[in-house]
């Protein structure tokens, strides 16, 4: 399999992870604020496992 790919599906889930954890959460009982923070929470996520995915497979061209 394609390491670019691997990256993608890898990346995928663990949006869909963080978006099925956070489902229930309430904050001040307003909607748009725990989607706001729902939001954030997944950006977080998603620059976080692109660093650690960049760590773990590196590009070839940015290796030499």
């Amino acid at each position: 399999m394609n390491k670019e790919t691997l990256k993608n599906i890898l990346m995928i889930f663990s949006i869909c992870a963080t978006l099925r954890e956070t489902d229930g959460m309430r904050i001040a009982d307003s909607w748009i604020l725990s989607e706001i923070i729902r939001f954030l929470i997944c950006m977080a996520v998603f620059f976080a496992v692109t660093f650690l995915l960049d760590a773990v497979f590196p590009n070839k061209k940015e290796s030499h």
